[in-house]
């Protein structure tokens, strides 16, 4: 399989960083990503008042939750059927991932 095709955390991370994504859960609650988690809004009491919430959520308990990936109206990756199982794959629209180049690579080693 391509292994850049598949969404890792540091691509949920990047594109919380960049703003505008949002991904919805099996369950079909809908998070906003953020640069460090994920945001899950509701409504609950605080001091017997009824108010709105937010849940902060990390990337790696919600990741194998995720049905789709969208920003700005686009849809980045969907959860698809593979030999290894169910996976996230992108759509190559919306977002590209970063790919490291030969400078960065020698720079790395």
């Amino acid at each position: 399989m391509n292994e850049i095709k598949v969404v890792r955390l540091k691509d949920l991370k990047r594109l919380g960083k960049q703003g505008g994504a949002t991904a919805r859960l099996e369950d079909g609650t809908d998070l906003i990503l953020k640069p460090h988690y994920a945001v899950k809004q509701a409504r609950g009491y605080v001091d017997g008042i009824i108010r709105d919430v937010e849940f902060h959520l990390s990337y790696a308990k919600i990741y194998p939750h995720i049905r789709t990936i969208k920003k700005d109206g686009h849809l980045v990756a969907r959860k698809v059927r593979s030999p290894d199982g169910f996976v996230l794959r992108l759509t190559d629209k919306g977002y590209q991932p970063h790919t490291i180049t030969e400078s960065e690579r020698k720079y790395y080693q």
